[in-house]
């Protein structure tokens, strides 16, 4: 086994090589790795991928994103955990722990970890690396039933009764709709729009709010980023995107940067993210005086675009969509765990939805 590290001008050399263009399984995405390679937050000497070869084929691979968590109380350089995979002939070898090892030689004082498997908490832990796990909360607002496939997935016994419980799926939806289309579409003050400018007008509106609020410094040019160098594409699965574990492609995968104005002021900005069918609150800076109306702005949107599910993890933004209880069938909690380092003094409090990878999947 040998192990490979990338930094960003060898990763770019990486997904342009021969060597790249004939392995069965990649460990990263070309486009995921243009992203990586455009970080703001990188440096030259960053490494960003360890990927462990056996006769030229992968057998695992494990991923960083760096970033910074900048607020009044800290400011320092800090990296999250964004891919970690073992290829199943190997998972009861070291391979994983060699990976592992690697990554914290070079980042055990400021990794952060986030968007895990809750079966993977006490292991985790028991590093010795992190503080206790803290977590925050959040909703799914169901717009149409989805309860097939998690019903299949999670009692196996009962996949020759899909179509079925598909039907009765389908049911609900049909009477739901019904029921939605009695209701005409929300008013919406003119000041809230959605805006692809990456301006210093949002910059400066950014770095005011952030500094106010003891929120996670990030500005314009971390959105354009994210906007411009996407790690999904909109697409069908095929051979090649088959060829990396973790997705690339999506049927649908936008964005939606709004911007909402008081007196000509800019005085809110979200980040949504629509995915398939979910549309994600995955930032949000504003008063909660300009809630009432982002909440009817994005039921309007899940309107015209057929969302399903609506995640949000903002606490005040929950309470106004409580108010909208008769556009949704139910609500679902749910929680976004994070590891921090103990060298670092940090509080999930600063963090939004988005942070880490999870707004790029």
């Amino acid at each position: 086994m040998v192990i490979k590290t990338y930094t960003r001008k060898e990763l770019s050399a990486f997904i342009e090589s021969d060597f790249y263009a004939i392995l069965s399984k990649v460990p990263i995405s070309p486009h995921r790795a243009v992203s990586q390679v455009h970080n703001p937050a990188l440096t030259d000497d960053d490494v960003l991928l360890w990927v462990a070869y056996e006769n030229a084929a992968t057998i695992g691979y494990i991923g960083v994103l760096p970033d910074r968590w900048n607020t009044p109380q800290l400011d320092a350089g800090i990296c999250w955990l964004s891919c970690f995979w073992v290829d199943e002939k190997h998972r009861k070898g070291n391979v994983a722990s060699t990976l592992m090892m690697a990554v914290l030689r070079e980042h055990r004082h400021h990794l952060m970890i986030s968007n895990f498997l809750f079966s993977l908490e006490e292991s985790y832990f028991n590093m010795g690396i992190f503080h206790p796990v803290v977590y925050k909360n959040g909703y799914d607002y169901y717009i149409r039933a989805r309860f097939t496939k998690l019903i299949v997935s999670k009692y196996p016994q009962l996949v020759k009764m899909e179509p079925v419980i598909a039907g009765a799926e389908r049911l609900v939806n049909q009477v739901f709709s019904i029921w939605q289309w009695l209701h005409p579409r929300l008013k919406v003050s003119p000041d809230i729009s959605a805006d692809l400018r990456f301006d210093e007008e949002l910059d400066e509106f950014l770095t005011t709010y952030t500094t106010q609020h003891d929120l996670n410094k990030r500005g314009a040019s971390y959105f354009k980023w994210i906007y411009d160098y996407r790690w999904v594409k909109e697409g069908k699965k095929d051979k090649n995107s088959e060829r990396y574990f973790f997705s690339s492609v999506s049927d649908r995968f936008n964005y939606v940067p709004v911007r909402i104005y008081d007196q000509q002021q800019l005085s809110g900005f979200a980040f949504l993210k629509l995915r398939d069918n979910v549309l994600t609150v995955s930032y949000l800076y504003a008063d909660d005086r300009y809630l009432a109306d982002l909440a009817s702005y994005i039921f309007n949107l899940v309107k015209t675009e057929q969302i399903d599910v609506i995640t949000c993890y903002d606490a005040r933004l929950c309470r106004f969509f409580m108010k909208l209880n008769s556009r949704y069938i139910l609500k679902r909690k749910r929680r976004q765990p994070y590891l921090f380092p103990l060298g670092l003094s940090c509080s999930a409090e600063a963090l939004q939805e988005g942070e880490g990878d999870s707004v790029f999947t």
